[in-house]
């Protein structure tokens, strides 16, 4: 589950990078803001399973 965790959190940080020159190309769309946001969300909501995770390993 920890790896699981890792990946989730690489891809949805990816994910964010792209999303990010998406806005910066254009900003009237709003599509982009919303699909940012919700990968920030499973960032840091992956980032916490990931320190959880790596806690109960121990």
């Amino acid at each position: 589950m920890y790896k699981l965790c890792v990946g989730l959190f690489i891809v949805s940080t990816v994910c964010i990078f792209i999303n990010m020159t998406l806005i910066f190309r254009d900003m009237q769309d709003t599509n982009h803001y919303a699909r940012a946001c919700t990968f920030i969300i499973l960032s840091a909501s992956s980032f916490y399973l990931m320190k959880y995770y790596k806690s109960r390993r121990k």
